[in-house]
């Protein structure tokens, strides 16, 4: 029996074909301050690591996320996967990762992309990036071949 070995697309052409230029937005202003509202909606504390949890709305909207927690179990990482309609200024296919302020540049955001391409089939050129997030994006293509 032959068996295929699958064709990859070497790493630099994934990049090329990624539209970044085109996708990028600026850094969220008062990032401290968004990142209080943004954990509103999770509970604060739970099990250390990577955890998922789904969010289905009285609307028929799906909300699905990995949640990452310290060994104590404080929440210092999101990666919010919007896998329907119907969200408010999202579409089926967007991703959001959010890093608590004290804790970025520490593999916390490189931890749930790779959960994250793991779970989902994610569209990266669907994404809008900031600067920082582009950066973490590139240096991950770079070392996993996504």
């Amino acid at each position: 029996m032959l068996i295929k070995k699958p064709i990859t697309m070497p790493v630099e052409e994934r990049i090329k074909k990624l539209r970044l230029p085109h996708r990028m937005i600026s850094e969220i202003p008062e990032y401290a301050e968004t990142w209080k509202i943004i954990i509103k909606g999770y509970a604060e504390r739970g099990y250390p690591g990577i955890s998922y949890l789904k969010t289905e709305f009285e609307s028929g909207a799906c909300l699905e996320s990995l949640l990452f927690r310290d060994q104590k179990g404080m929440l210092l990482g999101i990666m919010d996967y919007f896998s329907s309609d119907g969200i408010p200024n999202e579409v089926k296919g967007n991703v959001n990762v959010v890093v608590h302020p004290d804790f970025q540049n520490k593999g916390i955001g490189s931890s749930l992309w790779v959960a994250g391409m793991k779970k989902w089939q994610i569209d990266l050129n669907q994404q809008l990036y900031t600067p920082l997030g582009h950066k973490l994006l590139l240096s991950h293509l770079k070392k996993k071949s996504l």
